[in-house]
């Protein structure tokens, strides 16, 4: 199971919510969920199919919330429809990665499963030229 770093806050919200509020419903957005529309071509690694497979090896992608955000307001500013929207975005935070969205749905990203994008980055983190 792949966990973000968002989601430890996101699950203790939650339950102090349905704690309060027991009759509630309560429903998730996971950011990779954006991300579900990569081809199967692009979010397979060029390792051997069957090992992939069985340790559910594949591009998930993260900051979906962010692109989706995104993928809107420029559409909105090119006063166009999402789905005629075709970008290259940019997500820069706690971590950072590239988006290539085509037809407002996520084609590629560089927000793979690893240790050292996953996290923040620190100044002790970055190779000074």
């Amino acid at each position: 199971m792949i966990i973000s770093s968002h989601n430890t806050v996101g699950l203790r919200i939650v339950r102090a919510v349905s704690k309060e509020l027991p009759k509630a419903v309560n429903m998730a957005y996971f950011d990779s969920s954006f991300h579900a529309t990569i081809p199967e071509h692009i979010k397979t690694y060029p390792i051997d199919p069957e090992i992939a497979k069985k340790n559910k090896l594949r591009k998930y992608g993260f900051h979906g919330i962010s692109y989706a955000f995104i993928t809107k307001a420029v559409a909105d500013h090119l006063g166009k429809d999402a789905k005629d929207t075709n970008i290259i975005a940019l997500h820069l935070g706690s971590g950072a990665s590239a988006c290539a969205i085509k037809g407002g749905k996520s084609l590629d990203t560089s927000y793979v499963i690893s240790k050292r994008i996953a996290k923040s980055l620190t100044l002790t983190d970055i190779e000074w030229a």
